[in-house]
């Protein structure tokens, strides 16, 4: 009667549970691991080549655009020159609103919308409310 109940209190059955245990864990996490990459590479893999073929077809629009406006104007040069200004515009805008802070926090509350993400604040509630 003392054997078994020696056996079931020995520190060696324990180590060795706790051991498997620990091994079950470890390889859990490394399948949660695998599994959060492929997820992560298969997403990248497709918003590249949505972006790289995006870019290259507003690349293409651009062209047809200045051609459309060469004509239009009657020489080879204004579609292109005429775009090009728009498109220094539009930089310099962004240019001169880098240190807007309205202009930050807008894009940072748009962004947040768009991801369900909450701000900082919003995250860390008060831990003395009653």
């Amino acid at each position: 009667m003392f054997g078994k109940i020696k056996e079931a209190l020995s520190l060696d059955r324990w180590v060795e549970n706790f051991e498997g245990y620990l091994d079950a864990r470890i390889e859990l996490a490394k399948y949660d691991i695998k599994e959060a990459l492929v997820e992560i590479l298969s997403k990248s893999f497709f918003i590249i080549g949505f972006a790289f073929f995006t870019l290259l077809a507003l690349v293409c629009l651009n062209f047809g655009i200045a051609y459309l406006l060469n004509e239009a104007f009657g020489n080879h040069y204004a579609g292109f020159l005429l775009l090009s200004g728009i498109y220094f515009l539009i930089g310099l805008i962004f240019i001169l609103g880098r240190k807007n802070k309205t202009m930050h926090e807008n894009l940072d509350n748009k962004l947040r919308e768009v991801l369900k993400q909450p701000k900082k604040e919003e995250e860390i509630e008060p831990k003395n409310q009653a």
